[in-house]
């Protein structure tokens, strides 16, 4: 986004889907950029966070110490052995959502409640050419490992492990010494 001063900032988090920003800058230039949650436009789009949504949240609640959880959410998540096994793991398990054999779908349903928030993500974003019962699978998981709660750094790290694109930016900006 443009280092403008904004003229207007519109901020939008709906329960389901991307927080959208749009900024009118000074000079009359919209931009706009999105993210899938708080922790993803810090980790993501920082300068974007900084500049125009963390004053904002401080106004509302100052309390909230965004940036020593977050700090202490990488911490957690630096300090696992970055594997893509869970990944792949979880991706075969959605997929046998979908089996002909009851049995391995209700084994599958029981692994993913087990992997629990890193199953999130993948599971929101998983394929809509799914089955019926497929989808209808993946919301019961979803319901049963929904965030409640107050955003720890360890939930967060569960969480933000399943996505993908955090988990290689976070293994790409460990020390060399950390494996991967």
């Amino acid at each position: 986004l443009s280092t403008a001063e904004p003229r207007r900032i519109t901020y939008e988090q709906l329960a389901q889907g991307p927080i959208r920003i749009e900024v009118v800058t000074s000079e009359g230039q919209v931009q706009r950029c999105q993210s899938e949650s708080i922790w993803h436009l810090m980790l993501q789009q920082p300068e974007v966070f900084r500049k125009y949504v963390q004053p904002f949240l401080l106004r509302l609640a100052p309390a909230w110490n965004l940036d020593s959880t977050l700090a202490e959410t990488l911490r957690v998540m630096r300090s696992r052995v970055h594997d893509d096994a869970t990944g792949q793991r979880v991706a075969k398990l959605i997929e046998e959502l979908g089996s002909g054999e009851a049995r391995t779908r209700s084994l599958a349903e029981g692994e993913l409640l087990k992997v629990g928030l890193a199953a999130r993500i993948p599971l929101k974003r998983y394929d809509s050419s799914s089955t019926k019962h497929q989808r209808l699978l993946m919301r019961r998981i979803l319901r049963g490992i929904a965030p409640s709660g107050d955003d720890t750094s360890i939930r967060l790290a569960h969480w933000l492990s399943g996505d993908q694109a955090v988990s290689d930016m976070i293994c790409r900006a460990a020390p060399d010494n950390v494996v991967r």
